[in-house]
């Protein structure tokens, strides 16, 4: 890469790793040999996020540009590309049947997007500022966003309807940033110098539990890729 990397993701497989940067890229990584596969060039400015679908053959990335763009993972072609948002793509998810994708913008909307067709299913407002980061909950039916005005919000991915919104952490005024943990329906949240663990208390995440926080723990390094 040529510039700062924004962000990173693996493969459902483990195998591959996949890579976002200011140079307009992404990378895709052998993550045994650290070799680089294939770069991925189309986005024009940075490229803020990046997923892989659940299937390991299509890849997700939203950029700068204002636009989302779907691609073969095999290829390289781009398959598709999403344009809607008023401002940059901060974060990017795809849903766990791969059929839909989601997206979060400084324009303050997430936007929720047929894989297929390209087509936008709905917009959802709420947030009062910049979206960070977003999330499809393990069963597809719900979404989750993290916002520069301080809150988390559950939203139902049907209706458009938001659930529930919920004070996020914040330190040093930093914006927060959350993903789903499938395993055990956890929401996971980090913010500056912290982070935090939300489990649902019931399948439907209807209430919030107990909270836990602490500290981030430092970063342990190991060789890069190049």
């Amino acid at each position: 890469h040529e510039g700062s990397v924004n962000a990173c993701a693996f493969a459902p497989d483990g195998r591959r790793l996949l890579s976002a940067c200011d140079d307009g890229t992404l990378r895709l990584w052998d993550a045994d040999s650290g070799e680089c596969l294939r770069a991925l060039a189309g986005h024009e400015g940075w490229v803020r996020a990046c997923a892989f679908a659940p299937d390991g053959r299509r890849l997700l990335s939203a950029g700068d540009d204002r636009t989302l763009r779907l691609w073969d993972a095999d290829s390289g072609e781009c398959l598709r590309v999403l344009a809607g948002h008023e401002g940059s793509v901060n974060a990017c998810a795809v849903a766990p049947d791969g059929r839909r994708l989601l997206s979060a913008g400084t324009d303050g909307t997430l936007r929720l997007w047929d894989a297929d067709s390209g087509e936008c299913l709905r917009v959802f407002l709420g947030h009062q500022a910049s979206v960070r980061a977003c999330a499809f909950a393990p069963d597809g039916r719900r979404l989750l966003s993290a916002g520069d005005d301080g809150t988390l919000r559950l939203w139902d991915a049907d209706s458009g309807e938001c659930l529930r919104i919920h004070t996020a952490i914040r330190f040093r005024n930093d914006s927060g940033h959350a993903v789903w943990s499938p395993p055990d329906n956890r929401v996971i949240e980090a913010s500056g110098s912290a982070w935090r663990w939300l489990a649902w208390q019931d399948q439907h995440g209807n209430r919030f539990p107990l909270e836990s926080h602490c500290a981030v723990p430092p970063a342990r390094h190991s060789s890069a890729l190049t």
